[in-house]
Parts: C-alpha cells; sequence; structure tokens
C-alpha cells in the first residue's frame, strides 16, 4: 500500500494528482465537511487534541455525517470530540477492508492527525510500528503524529 497525507487546503490537487483508491479525511466536528470524491470514504470527526478539549470547543459530532469514525451511532450528538479507541479501530477495519493500493489520507494542517493515521494504517496492513513511523516521519518532515491516536493505535494493533 501506498499512502499520501496532506493538508485541507490542498485536498482537491491531491486527488488530482496522486489518483487514490481511497481517502480518509480527519476533521474537526465544529468544521464538517462535503464528501471530498465518489469513491471509497473514512470521514473521521475528532479534533487534534492529545488530552482535554479546549475551553470553548464544541463537544457534539455533526448531525447526518455516518462513516467508521463517526462514533458509535453514525449520526447525533457524541460525547467526546477527542480521537477515541473507536475511531481507531473503525478506520483500521475500513483500510483493511478496502484493500486500496493508494490511500490518501488528510486533516486541517496534514501534520498532526492525518500522519499520525498514515501511521495507524501502514501497521493495519503489518508493517511494524517502528517501520510505519519512520516512513511516515521522514515522509512528513515536519509531522507531528497526534501521540493519543498512536496510543489508541498501539493497544489496537500491538
Amino acid at each position: 500500500m501506498r499512502i499520501a497525507t496532506c493538508s485541507l487546503d490542498v485536498l482537491q490537487a491531491a486527488i488530482v494528482k496522486w489518483r487514490p483508491d481511497a481517502i480518509v479525511s480527519a476533521f474537526s466536528p465544529s468544521r464538517p465537511m462535503d464528501r471530498p470524491w465518489d469513491g471509497p470514504w473514512c470521514p473521521m470527526a475528532f479534533y487534534d487534541a492529545e488530552g482535554a478539549v479546549p475551553m470553548g470547543i464544541p463537544m457534539a459530532r455533526p448531525m447526518g455525517m455516518r462513516g467508521p469514525g463517526m462514533g458509535r451511532h453514525g449520526s447525533g450528538m457524541g460525547t467526546v470530540s477527542l480521537p477515541m479507541d473507536h475511531h481507531v479501530r473503525g478506520m483500521v477495519a475500513w483500510v483493511q477492508a478496502q484493500a486500496s493500493q493508494r490511500l490518501l489520507i488528510h486533516c486541517h494542517a496534514g501534520l498532526g492527525r492525518s500522519p499520525a493515521l498514515a501511521i495507524v494504517a501502514l501497521m493495519a496492513v503489518g508493517m511494524e510500528a517502528r517501520d510505519a513511523v519512520d516512513t511516515i516521519v521522514h515522509a512528513v518532515l515536519k509531522a507531528s503524529p497526534n501521540r493519543l491516536i498512536l496510543r489508541h493505535a498501539e493497544v489496537i494493533l500491538g
């Protein structure tokens, strides 16, 4: 599997240039996004936070959004907007079911959630954790993978 990551502001250009088989979108619940294309899509709504969500940020999931990363019930109000184990489990199952050759993963800035999810995706298809981290950190030079996502992945994938 080949993986590319990008920020939201270059997503459409990355789709045209890189021609992925599938896309994972990590976005903040307070900024829901439209489906970026007609192919396989895994929308995941949670903040790029590794602990408490900052004051003033709504703790709700957008209504009507569905996908592995949208919580246990698919739509309605959520109680937590941090990356949770069900986000990671859902994405792992989705990636494994897709059997994609070219996976594009994006988040708002392309530096926190998307590199962490790219590491998880590589682990989900059998790459050792250390190799997955090295691969992504060397490919995304300013990456700061979300540690909470990585902690969930360590528990889920070993």
